[in-house]
């Protein structure tokens, strides 16, 4: 007997077809079960899975076994002549026959009578308007993307004082949504712009990145409190679900309605949510109204990120714990001003990290599934503590609670670029905290840097016109990009240029016009580049960068105990804020340098000691983008200590990362810290290769310190190529020095004031 008549003989194709048409008909109940229950879809796919892996086993049992009257049995054990396989072949005749009149009929009241969003959690949430619109045959639409904008709500209430409550009511829905792990929510400051905009949904949406709206009213009177709230596919400009809310004005009340809004909008969007989200989403996190609203203030003042703001979100957040000691938002909220209000205080920044990480305890006792204070945790021990490792576990942990807090991806890419050496994964966090908040121009002025570093440069002034399209008055994007025109490109006039319209924005950026006198410095421009110099150093005289600054005109002039006074200052100020460290490798070296002048090396050894202890302790420590600059000037000193094994042993190590890694001196740019390593290894035609490379590359700054003052290279300093390539560079900035009184004359740069332009 052939293969294809044994198998239609046992009912293998019988039960092959009675299999998949039942299998069909449970996909479409399970659908609409599981939908009614707003089960995850995670349940349905296992669902999907079982009953695929039951096909095989059916065609096998179908094959093997035989039903008969005494029940089932193995078909080589049935005598051919008492077979009744062919009144089972019957019985599954029929049984097809029923189960497809039973997938027709459900196909026909899937049809015409039911509509596509039936969903129970759904209808529970809809408004009148769109319950009527049930009995109509719906047009075929697509899902929306998981994604959200939630625009500034409306004050409906008779008290215009009612809007802090109103600001507050819409940034706490937001952050309740964001919590929503599987939906991209925009941050608040990208959305509100958009308060009381003229664009339409459509262009809304695609600023931002969005494919849904959520807009919204808030009206208080008295001690009753009313919410509307209105889900919009922004494509189509359909209203996917809407709701109105009437309650008596408690927090439980408030968060209550949040928590329906956000699981209604997750349900709208088949959006998974877990149990742990759901817990969070659901918490209650105060009893009391008045600490609630000064919370709200709190948040409210501290977004403005002035002097001002810091000090009154201090006092509306110490205000709330007083009003109910057991609120850890506020204790987060508190800790989160004191980390971050940076130079606008009094405060030495010991202090600062002091008061947040009291702040924060308080938090984590009370509540330690807060994703916001672990993301300040991660800040502080990033930014005040130096605990890198400490740090990328908090910022994890803060994702994981937060996965759209937009600024915990933005902290966490600038560890894992200034300090942690993975600048290709700091992109990456770098381009998710700008998905969530597309408008901010502090998040899209540090992609375009870190691209710009990578070498991708296209990319990076792509952001970089993009940020002066949408924030053309925010001058730390000019700032940067100035910065970078010089260091990348050695396009010192252009980056005079970009430089002196940051400093016209903000005069009072100390790090702006100490920036500006640097790049005047390169150019062989004293005048003007002592002017902004002396700008910056009297506007912060506790920072960083105005010290080195003055350290460097000093030295410039050979000025070497007035250049060594402000070098240890600029030591001594560290940590300030998460650009100094450049600056301060860089206040190191000018320290170690008059040590190493003055023959005494043992003191230069102490300085690294107590700066970059591992690099002497450890001797397996590893060379990043942090400590490669300190271990390359580190290697000199040991030389002169009699530690040459050492010595030779950081060279290698240091020459092997800058080798394998696409490496980038934020202070100095490309090429010549290799300069440095084969200049004290005593390779004299590798160095000076390397040079060669550097210098036709674009390399400029700060030119004239390794030209003339800098140790690392006194072994090449006499060498007749190198001397030549240095007079190149000369006459380039000559050129380059020319076009900036050019654009001084024209007007393009405001000139400087009490110094001549034709000077």
């Amino acid at each position: 007997m052939s293969l294809f008549n044994e198998l239609k003989r046992r009912n293998v194709f019988k039960v092959t077809i009675a299999y998949i048409v039942m299998a069909w008909l449970v996909m479409q109940v399970a659908d609409v079960i599981l939908n009614n229950i707003t089960a995850p879809e995670w349940v349905f796919h296992v669902v999907l899975l079982f009953l695929a892996i039951g096909l095989p086993f059916a065609v096998f049992f179908a094959w093997e076994f035989e039903l008969t009257p005494e029940g089932l049995k193995r078909e080589h054990e049935v005598d051919r002549s008492q077979s009744i396989t062919h009144h089972t072949g019957r019985k599954l005749d029929f049984t097809i026959i029923g189960v497809l009149v039973l997938a027709l009929g459900y196909f026909a009241y899937d049809k015409f009578v039911l509509d596509p969003s039936r969903d129970s959690a759904l209808v529970e949430a809809t408004t009148q308007a769109v319950t009527e619109q049930a009995t109509a045959e719906p047009e075929a639409t697509t899902e929306p993307d998981k994604s959200i904008a939630v625009l500034p709500f409306a004050n409906r209430s008779a008290n215009e004082a009612d809007k802090f409550f109103v600001d507050g009511l819409h940034d706490d829905l937001l952050t309740h949504i964001a919590k929503i792990g599987s939906i991209k929510t925009i941050s608040r400051t990208s959305v509100m712009p958009y308060r009381d905009t003229d664009k339409s949904l459509p262009e809304i949406a695609e600023e931002l990145g969005v494919a849904t709206i959520l807009e919204g009213g808030v009206q208080r009177a008295g001690d009753s409190i009313r919410i509307n709230v209105q889900l919009i596919d922004a494509l189509t400009d359909e209203h996917l679900w809407a709701e109105t809310y009437d309650r008596q004005l408690t927090t439980s009340n408030i968060f209550a309605i949040q928590s329906e809004i956000a699981t209604a909008i997750a349900a709208t969007l088949r959006a998974t949510l877990t149990p742990a989200e759901q817990e969070r989403i659901q918490r209650v996190p105060t009893e009391n109204m008045a600490a609630l609203e000064a919370y709200f203030k709190g948040r409210q003042r501290l977004m403005t990120r002035t002097s001002a703001g810091f000090t009154d979100a201090i006092e509306h957040f110490q205000q709330a714990i007083a009003l109910d000691p057991n609120f850890a938002l506020a204790y987060v909220g508190l800790a989160d001003t004191y980390a971050i209000q940076g130079p606008t205080t009094g405060l030495v920044p010991q202090e600062q990290a002091a008061k947040a990480e009291a702040a924060l305890e308080q938090a984590f006792a009370l509540n330690d599934g807060l994703g916001e204070a672990y993301a300040v945790l991660g800040l502080v021990k990033h930014h005040y503590r130096k605990d890198y490792a400490g740090a990328e576990i908090a910022f994890k942990r803060a994702l994981e609670l937060s996965p759209n807090y937009a600024f915990a991806h933005h902290w966490y890419g600038l560890l894992l670029l200034f300090d942690l050496g993975r600048p290709d994964e700091a992109v990456i966090q770098f381009q998710r905290a700008l998905e969530l908040e597309p408008l901010a121009p502090s998040i899209r002025n540090t992609l375009s840097a870190a691209l710009l570093a990578l070498g991708q440069v296209k990319e990076g002034l792509a952001h970089a016109e993009r940020l002066f399209e949408l924030s053309p008055t925010y001058p730390e994007g000019y700032e940067v990009h100035g910065n970078f025109r010089a260091t990348l490109f050695g396009e010192l006039d252009q980056g005079v240029r970009w430089l002196s319209q940051a400093v016209s924005l903000d005069s009072g950026n100390p790090d702006g016009t100490g920036s500006l006198g640097l790049l005047y410095l390169d150019l062989g421009d004293v005048a003007r580049a002592e002017y902004w110099l002396k700008q910056s150093i009297a506007i912060g005289a506790a920072r960083t960068l105005p010290n080195v600054g003055m350290a460097l005109l000093h030295t410039y002039r050979d000025e070497d105990d007035q250049a060594l006074e402000y070098a240890n200052r600029a030591v001594q100020t560290f940590p300030l804020n998460l650009g100094d460290p450049d600056y301060h490798r860089k206040a190191l070296s000018l320290v170690r340098n008059a040590k190493l002048k003055a023959d005494r090396p043992a003191e230069a050894r102490s300085l690294y000691q107590t700066h970059y202890p591992a690099l002497l302790n450890d001797d397996e420590a590893a060379i990043n983008v942090r400590n490669l600059i300190p271990a390359t000037n580190l290697a000199l000193v040991l030389t002169r200590t009699g530690e040459q094994d050492r010595a030779d042993d950081l060279l290698d190590r240091s020459l092997a990362f800058v080798k394998g890694t696409q490496y980038f001196d934020y202070f100095s740019g490309s090429g010549i810290t290799a300069v440095q390593i084969h200049a004290l290894q005593g390779k004299t035609d590798a160095a000076l290769a390397a040079l060669r490379q550097a210098t036709d590359a674009g390399w400029r700054r700060y030119w004239w310190y390794h030209a003339e003052h800098d140790p690392n290279l006194d072994s090449i300093r006499d060498e007749p190529e190198f001397q030549a390539m240095m007079d190149e560079i000369r006459t380039d900035m000559a050129v380059q020095l020319e076009r900036v009184r050019e654009m001084e004359r024209n007007g393009e740069i405001a000139p400087v004031p009490e110094i001549s332009v034709a000077e």
